[in-house]
């Protein structure tokens, strides 16, 4: 698994980590979970922090009610798919920020899609707010369809990326297979010397007997879903 920051092509740096567990038992292949920074993690794992949630939806929300009135604990093949991370704190007490000249350019924030009870095995969403964001105490993702980002680093204009694909990589890469699987979804700590500290969770079954047509052909186009012609902004992707 690479570190937080790639270069163009952006790409999350999930990886595979087999199916999630089908409902009552085990994972079914997978690799141990990896820290932000490239090493291995078995997580600190608990209850929710006080005041922190993670909602997981099939639409859209605009607010935190909205996103709890739009709640779902099941998805199948095709549909949307969304997080909404909220907390009693600002978003950057959880996320590592990249610096420049002493400042916080962005901040890096971790999601990580899990089997149900098996905190070992994970793909993992790196996801840049700027520094406004991130005084925030809510954020949505998308994660079908995938979100693209592009930072562009103070002094250089490198530019540096992301895509929330860990959605599609647990349930929809080519290895996967049908089913009914169930998975959490981690709001984990970003800090240097807290990763993977438990921020809050919420469980999400892939019900898919049929197999994940649409959701692969996602997948596969997110390839080609490119931010770099607008930095800062948030780009969905195409289904």
């Amino acid at each position: 698994m690479k570190a937080a920051k790639e270069q163009i092509p952006a790409t999350s740096p999930s990886g595979p980590a087999g199916p999630a567990s089908p409902a009552g038992g085990q994972s079914n292949g997978g690799r141990p979970a990896m820290d932000a920074f490239g090493g291995s993690n078995e997580y600190a794992s608990g209850p929710n922090l006080p005041g922190a949630e993670v909602v997981v939806m099939g639409r859209p929300a605009k607010t935190f009610a909205e996103a709890k009135a739009a709640a779902i604990t099941e998805a199948k093949d095709g549909d949307d798919l969304y997080v909404w991370l909220h907390s009693a704190e600002p978003l950057s007490t959880y996320g590592e920020p990249y610096r420049h000249a002493g400042q916080a350019a962005w901040y890096e924030i971790v999601v990580d899609i899990t089997p149900k009870g098996d905190r070992r095995h994970n793909d993992r969403c790196i996801w840049y707010l700027t520094p406004e964001e991130a005084a925030k105490t809510d954020v949505m993702l998308g994660l079908s369809p995938v979100y693209a980002r592009m930072m562009k680093e103070p002094g250089s204009g490198m530019l540096t990326g992301t895509k929330t694909r860990c959605w599609l990589y647990t349930v929809a890469e080519d290895s996967r297979e049908a089913g009914r699987w169930e998975n959490q979804v981690h709001w984990v700590n970003g800090r240097q010397g807290k990763i993977g500290h438990t921020i809050a969770s919420a469980p999400i079954v892939a019900n898919v007997p049929n197999g994940f047509p649409k959701w692969n052909r996602s997948f596969k186009k997110h390839y080609d879903c490119d931010a770099r012609d607008t930095p800062g902004k948030v780009v969905t992707c195409p289904k």
